[in-house]
């Protein structure tokens, strides 16, 4: 479901380009494509923090393993 998330993002990036070339705009499209962003960006800050804890989460218990392993080492 990520990917898709990320592949929608670049799709709204690439129409609000697209928007900001045009002479005429409608106040409903750019209304759709500044929800839309807005999603994508929210949806990318909460991986980037749910992955930042696991990366933590991770970084600990290897620490603890390395630690039992120099003990059995010694």
């Amino acid at each position: 479901m990520g990917i898709l998330n990320v592949i929608r993002l670049a799709n709204d990036y690439n129409k609000a380009k697209k928007l900001l070339e045009k002479k005429d705009i409608k106040v409903d499209e750019i209304r759709k494509v500044i929800t839309s962003i807005t999603k994508g960006v929210e949806y990318l800050k909460n991986t980037r923090t749910k992955l930042s804890e696991l990366i933590s989460k991770y970084n600990t218990i290897i620490t603890k393993l390395v630690a039992k392993l120099k003990r059995r080492v010694k």
